[in-house]
């Protein structure tokens, strides 16, 4: 009973540390564009981009870029935060997500993810779970982009048009 209530205990911290993060990245962003507008910047569109957490026009990749933020351990896009932990659905993320558009085996995921030898069962359960918790924190966009449909292979998606 106690380790139930401790495990309760834990996830409300996280969810409040979660959540703390997405308000002080959002105070972030209107102090950086109070101070632009203060100095009058001409050029904002590196503002506009840090603001969205979007890459800049010429990045080969759409303005749909979800982020995987090795200090925070969170899935962040579109001002919103998936705190993962030092978890594999974050080493699994950060994999797919270095490399979005592009069909990763699943033996490179297996040597980059878990560093030894799983089966491809392992890979589908960890890419579930991760979808599952990306929609649970409204996250439902980035969770469709992760793509397990081509046999032996994973890749997030991002759409070119969005």
């Amino acid at each position: 009973m106690k380790t139930e209530r401790r495990n309760e205990e834990i996830a409300a911290s996280l969810k409040l540390l979660a959540s703390t993060y997405v308000q002080a990245v959002r105070q972030l962003e209107d102090t950086l564009a109070i101070l632009s507008r203060e100095l009058d910047l001409q050029e904002t569109s590196w503002l506009e981009n840090i603001l969205t957490l979007k890459p800049t026009a010429s990045a080969a990749t759409s303005a749909f870029r979800p982020i995987a933020d090795r200090e925070t351990l969170s899935v962040l896009f579109q001002s919103k935060a998936c705190f993962l932990g030092n978890t594999l659905l974050f080493r699994f993320f950060e994999v797919i997500s270095r490399r979005p558009n592009r069909y990763i085996p699943h033996a490179e995921l297996l040597d980059e993810v878990w560093g030894g030898i799983r089966s491809e069962s392992t890979i589908r359960n960890v890419a579930k779970r991760l979808r599952d918790k990306l929609v649970s924190v409204g996250l439902s966009e980035v969770a469709q982009a992760i793509d397990g449909s081509t046999h032996g292979h994973y890749v997030l998606l991002l759409n070119q048009s969005k």
